[in-house]
């Protein structure tokens, strides 16, 4: 199904354990400063595109947000490795 990788999903393996230290070092409240630039970029990003295009709301929204996360991934791969598990996590 693909879901695998889904830290909720999987079983405590040695998997779980590298997904795990992972998380918890991007989402430590000590790391959320570093997250900034990239937040205030997407919103101004953002409320521009609102401006130009109020009708398609939503879907600037959506795309913010997945280009938000698709810009911290590598960074996410890199830390893991890039084994060819799903994110490059074994």
């Amino acid at each position: 199904m693909g879901w695998d990788f889904n830290i909720g999903l999987m079983r405590y393996s040695e998997s779980w354990r590298a997904h795990r230290r992972i998380v918890h070092q991007w989402l430590r409240p000590e790391a959320i400063p570093s997250y900034h630039p990239l937040l205030t970029f997407q919103v101004h990003v953002l409320l521009s595109n609102l401006l130009d295009e109020p009708e398609n709301a939503y879907e600037l929204l959506k795309q913010c947000v997945l280009l938000s996360a698709a810009v911290s991934l590598p960074d996410v791969m890199h830390e893991c490795g890039t084994s060819g598990y799903a994110y490059g996590c074994d």
